[in-house]
């Protein structure tokens, strides 16, 4: 059975490790011009790193979530499989961004943290809910696109 879809294709993996390697490096780079732009030290760069590198991070899983798609899996599964990786990314993503704005002393803990609270709570289920009705939608329509075996 052979797919347009490249996330099906035998290769999917070795092309996944080579972008993962490449976001990488390039996380890498901009970790280094964020130590050498404001001084940090090693410890203060594990949060901008893992920002930088949350699409690496975030790939693997991704190829899987496609390929239980492509074997026939339920629209509704599918859907709330992706909302939920999505939602864990911007997560993520935030909790990376806050440790990065406190590093660099552009966040107050004490006086900004309910609205950080706030706005990841209202980020990450915006994400979940809007990532599943759209997963859904596309889907149902590649399910009922998907010819019969």
């Amino acid at each position: 059975m052979t797919s347009a879809d490249p996330a099906l294709s035998p290769d999917a993996w070795p092309k996944t490790f080579r972008v993962i390697a490449i976001n990488l490096a390039i996380a890498l780079v901009l970790t280094v011009l964020l130590k050498l732009a404001f001084h940090l030290r090693l410890g203060q760069l594990v949060a901008p790193f893992l920002v930088f590198a949350a699409p690496a991070i975030f790939l693997p899983p991704v190829v899987l979530l496609r390929r239980w798609e492509g074997r026939g899996a339920p629209p509704r599964h599918v859907a709330l499989a992706w909302s939920l990786w999505i939602g864990l990314l911007v997560f993520g993503v935030d909790v990376g961004l806050l440790y990065l704005a406190r590093v660099l002393r552009m966040f107050d803990p004490l006086a900004d943290l309910g609205a950080w609270i706030f706005t990841v709570a209202l980020l990450t289920v915006s994400a979940f809910f809007f990532a599943y009705f759209e997963v859904r939608e596309i889907a149902t329509r590649r399910a009922t696109s998907r010819p019969s075996a």
